[in-house]
């Protein structure tokens, strides 16, 4: 780090350093020259070696009906669809975008998977009142492939489907994302068994990530105005849903620091 380099080094780095916007190393580097190098630095690699870029997004996006502008002079209406919801998951809201398809009223298997059902209840509870390892947010995941439901909601309610059991040892509840529908097996009257085989199977089920979502809420944040810009970065950066692979870091801090 230049805070800490020897001077020698630094001046033999001078063409890069030049290159990067600094425009005199000179002895002897106080740290005030020091510190005034590594700023120079951040604004460089943050803010002008992408400014051109972010300047021709925005255009572009000022060329699909002046959205751009829409977006500045919309702020508060058009914050939810570019940023998770600040309303808390709980296990009623969840049963009422679900529909659960038993078996006719006086069919053999309808007892089984009432049995099952109120053990799914219990598990919501469970997850509502953080008793366990996985949240109403991961199965919420685990089920549609998105963590949060949509500010418009989704497009048609969720489904519980019933499928036969294994007698020798439950099955695993499996989710279809496409149709968002989740498969329980029947029979399972044991409110820990549910919470097991759940637990296992959103575990097992690997996680979905959201880079458009991520990156779309870097643009809305670097769209407000600076003076606002603080308020969000707490909730940006230490946001649990948010997941982004290294190679896309640069360019997120870029939008994001500007």
């Amino acid at each position: 780090m230049i805070k800490d380099a020897p001077e020698n080094e630094i001046i033999d780095s001078s063409d890069w350093l030049l290159d990067s916007g600094i425009r005199t190393v000179v002895k002897p580097l106080t740290d005030e020259k020091r510190n005034e190098m590594m700023s120079q630095l951040v604004k460089h690699f943050v803010y002008f070696r992408t400014h051109a870029e972010i300047s021709q997004f925005f255009k572009g996006l000022n060329c699909v009906g002046s959205f751009c502008d829409v977006i500045r002079n919309n702020l508060d209406e058009l914050i939810a669809l570019f940023t998770p919801s600040k309303e808390k998951l709980t296990a009623k809201i969840l049963k009422s975008i679900y529909n659960v398809n038993l078996s006719p009223i006086g069919h053999n298997l309808r007892p089984l998977e009432q049995d099952s059902l109120y053990s799914f209840d219990c598990l919501l509870q469970d997850l509502e009142d953080g008793v366990a390892e996985i949240s109403l947010h991961d199965l919420l995941m685990f089920w549609t492939g998105s963590s949060d439901i949509p500010p418009l909601g989704f497009h048609k309610q969720l489904e519980i489907n019933f499928v036969e059991n294994n007698e020798k040892k439950n099955k695993l509840p499996v989710a279809h994302t496409c149709d968002m529908s989740l498969e329980l097996p029947r029979g399972v009257g044991d409110p820990n068994e549910m919470m097991r085989i759940m637990d296992m199977a959103v575990h097992w089920g690997g996680d979905f990530i959201w880079h458009d979502k991520y990156l779309m809420l870097c643009v809305f944040n670097l769209i407000k105005a600076n003076t606002e810009m603080s308020k969000y970065l707490e909730h940006f950066w230490y946001n649990p849903w948010v997941i982004i692979r290294p190679k896309c870091l640069l360019f997120v801090e870029c939008l994001i620091i500007i």
